[in-house]
C-alpha cells in the first residue's frame, strides 16, 4: 500500500502576505511623509515665530535709542539752561553792584559843545579803568578798536561763555557820528569773541 504525499499549496499564500507586506509600507511610507510635512509645517511656524521675534527686538532696540537720545537732549538742554540761568544771574548781579563794562567818550574840554571833538575812548569795569584808547591822534581802525574792548574784556575777568553786561555811555550833541558807529561796529566785532555781550547804547544829551 502506498503512502499518500500531502500537497501544501503556497502559492495563495504568498500573494497574500505580499499583498499585506505593501500595503505595510505604503501606510508607512504615507506616514513618514505626514510626519515630515508637520515637521516642515512645525519649522517654518517655529522659524516666522523668530523673525517676528527678531523685528520686534530690532524696533525695540531703534525704540530705546531713540528715547535715549531724546534723553541726553533734554540732560544737556537742562543743564545748559541751568548753566545760563547761573550765569544770566551773576551779570544782574555785577550790573546791580555797578561792575558792568562801561564804554564812554572824552573830550576837549577846551571847545565847545558846538566843536567839541572825542579825544579818548575809556573802558571801564566798575570805578576800575581796563583800556584807553586814544582818538586824537591817528586814526583808528574798527579792528584795533574790537582789539582794546576784548583787552578790557579780559582784564575783567570775563570768560568767553559768560554773559556780559556793558553800557556804550555818549552825548548825542558832542560825539561825532562816524566815532560812535566805530565803538558799535567794534563791539559788534568783538562778539565774535564773547558770543553773550548784551549791550545798551545810552545818550545822555539832553535837548
Amino acid at each position: 500500500m502506498k503512502n499518500k504525499g500531502v500537497i501544501i499549496e503556497l502559492t495563495a499564500l504568498l500573494d497574500v502576505i505580499l499583498i499585506m507586506l505593501f500595503w505595510v509600507m505604503i501606510n508607512l511610507k504615507d506616514q513618514n511623509e505626514n510626519v515630515k510635512n508637520e515637521a516642515e509645517t512645525r519649522i517654518a511656524e517655529v522659524q516666522a515665530e523668530n523673525d517676528e521675534l527678531k523685528d520686534e527686538n530690532s524696533r525695540l532696540n531703534e525704540k530705546y535709542a531713540q528715547l535715549e537720545e531724546k534723553y541726553s537732549q533734554l540732560k544737556d538742554t537742562v543743564e545748559k539752561s541751568g548753566s545760563e540761568a547761573v550765569e544770566n544771574q551773576t551779570a544782574l548781579n555785577d550790573f546791580g553792584n555797578g561792575t558792568v563794562l562801561t564804554l564812554f567818550f572824552e573830550y576837549d574840554e577846551s571847545l565847545s559843545d558846538k566843536e567839541a571833538k572825542e579825544t579818548a575812548l575809556i573802558i571801564r569795569c566798575g570805578s576800575r579803568e581796563l583800556e584807553k584808547v586814544d582818538f586824537s591822534a591817528a586814526e583808528i581802525t574798527q579792528e584795533e578798536l574790537a582789539e582794546n574792548i576784548v583787552s578790557a574784556i579780559q582784564k575783567a575777568g570775563y570768560g568767553s561763555d559768560d554773559t556780559i553786561l556793558c553800557t556804550f555811555i555818549y552825548n548825542g550833541f558832542k560825539v561825532r557820528y562816524d566815532s560812535r558807529e566805530l565803538v558799535r561796529d567794534a563791539i559788534e566785532q568783538a562778539e565774535k569773541s564773547y558770543r553773550n555781550i548784551y549791550c545798551a547804547d545810552i545818550d545822555i544829551f539832553i535837548n
